[in-house]
């Protein structure tokens, strides 16, 4: 008998770095395009970056070009959480009260779903048909919630 090889192609997704101490808001700083001295790299504003770069040209007055650097942290993982090593923790849910709490609570968990399926829905505007029907036909313990009052 032949040997057998399986290959799954798996949904890549990135999103922001918060693990292993990684700046959570972005890291700003500035650099001289004329001596390449830098500013310190500042998280979370630019205002300091932006004050070295005017005290710079103000003691270099032919130092009139900088670069600004933005860094943010990224990291890849797998949309499918069954495959992913580096699992992100779930956020807590927060218990739904109204009825329209508890449409947007399952609109959200159909989303996180699709994506996971590789499906592609953007996050505004409503659900197409034919994604609400695929997840409730997977998932019938999880029927879509009525609005209307009874």
């Amino acid at each position: 008998m032949a040997p057998r090889t399986i290959i799954r192609s798996v949904m890549w997704t990135l999103r922001q770095d918060t693990s292993r101490g990684a700046p959570v808001a972005p890291v700003y700083q500035s650099e001289c395009g004329t001596c390449g001295e830098r500013s310190e790299a500042e998280e979370g504003s630019r205002v300091g970056s932006e004050v070295w770069a005017l005290i710079h040209t103000g003691k270099n007055p032919g130092h009139r070009d900088y670069r600004a650097t933005i860094t943010t942290m990224w990291r890849a993982f797998p949309s499918d959480p069954a495959v992913s090593a580096d699992k992100v923790p779930p956020e807590p849910p927060e218990a739904p009260r109204t009825p329209r709490q508890m449409a947007d609570a399952w609109v959200r968990r159909v989303r996180k779903w699709a994506h996971a399926q590789g499906f592609y829905v953007s996050d505004g505007g409503a659900l197409p048909h034919l994604i609400m029907h695929a997840y409730v036909t997977a998932h019938p313990h999880d029927p879509r919630p009525s609005l209307r009052r009874r």
